[in-house]
């Protein structure tokens, strides 16, 4: 056992407790309707001049492929950080990786983040009933803030790992 292997165990417990924070999010996110819910796909299509319906009654700023690509690019990555931290040798090109892999994943989150806190909604989800909640909105704030923080504590961790070993 060396000095750091802690600081490895909590890198890897925080990784996977973000994954579970992001998964629950997007599980909430589809079972509140975002799936089915007006969003930027249907904006597309309706400015391509397809009739698209938008009495839905649920709007989101969120795509599909945003949410899955977001998720699947987490799950990845806290598969690359555990693998970095559970080498026996070479660990500091393993954090490289991983932090390179977490700029990247990062994108479609700070993107949805950005939607998710400016309120922005499709441009033409103006059904005549009312202005319909977003989808996203549902979402809790403690979750949302919370996945943000573990991913600069996992980052925290990574550069302070890198120093150290």
């Amino acid at each position: 056992m060396d000095d750091w292997e802690w600081l490895r165990t909590v890198l890897v417990v925080i990784v996977w407790v973000t994954v579970a924070g992001g998964a629950l999010m997007a599980t909430l996110w589809t079972a509140f309707g975002g799936t089915r819910a007006y969003g930027p796909e249907d904006e597309l299509l309706a400015d391509a001049g397809v009739a698209v319906g938008t009495d839905r009654g649920r709007v989101t700023s969120f795509s599909s492929a945003q949410v899955g690509i977001h998720g699947l690019l987490g799950i990845t990555t806290a598969g690359l950080v555990t693998y970095a931290a559970a080498r026996a040798d070479d660990r500091t090109t393993g954090y490289w990786a991983a932090l390179v892999a977490i700029a990247v994943t990062a994108i479609p989150g700070v993107v949805m983040y950005l939607k998710w806190h400016g309120g922005r909604r499709p441009g033409s989800a103006r059904p005549a009933r009312g202005e319909p909640t977003r989808v996203e909105s549902r979402l809790p704030r403690p979750i949302v803030y919370g996945h943000g923080l573990a991913v600069l504590a996992t980052v925290a961790a990574l550069v302070v790992l890198l120093f150290v070993e």
